[in-house]
């Protein structure tokens, strides 16, 4: 049974297998966050892991590379490569370009225009890293799986079998009424959560719920009525007051 464009596109929105997403480690390469301001380590996954999965989703052979296009900027060299795969559903060749840099590594000390300077060989092993990298960013244009969010705060997210848009989730957040409410709204719209406007509704009506229940007054039970009784001396009989 062929696949239909919806079927196919949860396919290349999966996220990728967290086995296989790394981070390298290195003090000197993070960035900071929008959400929190710390520095994070950034995360990649390997080149090996794009091209078995380019394998899998569109068929070996059907994906190929256009060679790269090279140019010298400062003591960097920026490469560009187009990625090209066959559409299984619209049967047709898509394409997506993507552009990456590496430094040309010199000795220390030496000033950028110093050409002389340059480590021998240092290419040998930098080029085929620079390839790699155009080939990975060229492959998250084409969805999750080859790791599109991975460095990314801020995620808008749309259900395309729901039809719910963030503006449709930060709606029905402002409607809910209880915390227990919230707490099941936000494990259903989790992959919306790191979106601004929905992390920012659901912040706020946490704060305006929880703020509710606290100068809320407890319910008061009804006081019954104490009825005294007393007894009239010299004689058997009681009163009632």
């Amino acid at each position: 049974m062929a696949l239909t464009q919806i079927e196919f596109a949860k396919i290349l929105n999966r996220e990728p297998d967290c086995v296989v997403v790394k981070t390298n480690g290195s003090t000197s390469v993070k960035r900071k966050s929008a959400l929190t301001g710390e520095m994070v380590e950034v995360k990649y996954i390997p080149v090996s892991y794009i091209e078995n999965t380019l394998d899998e989703v569109f068929g070996a052979g059907l994906w190929n590379t256009t060679e790269p296009k090279l140019m010298i900027v400062g003591n960097e060299v920026v490469g560009t490569i187009t990625l090209r795969v066959y559409h299984p559903v619209i049967k047709e060749w898509i394409e997506q370009g993507g552009i990456a840099a590496v430094q040309i590594r010199k000795a220390s000390g030496s000033a950028i225009t110093d050409i002389n300077s340059k480590i021998p060989n240092a290419l040998e092993m930098d080029m085929p890293h620079l390839f790699s990298d155009c080939l990975k960013n060229a492959a998250q244009k084409l969805g999750r799986i080859f790791g599109r969010n991975l460095n990314r705060d801020f995620i808008d997210q749309y259900d395309s079998t729901q039809a719910i848009t963030t503006d449709d989730v930060v709606g029905i957040v402002k409607l809910c009424q209880s915390l227990a409410e919230l707490g099941e709204l936000k494990e259903r719209f989790m992959s919306f959560i790191r979106n601004p406007a929905v992390y920012a509704a659901f912040v706020a009506k946490n704060a305006e719920l929880t703020a509710g229940k606290l100068i809320e007054s407890p319910k008061r039970q009804p006081i019954q009525e104490q009825k005294e009784t007393v007894k009239i001396e010299n004689g058997n009989d009681s009163k009632t007051a």
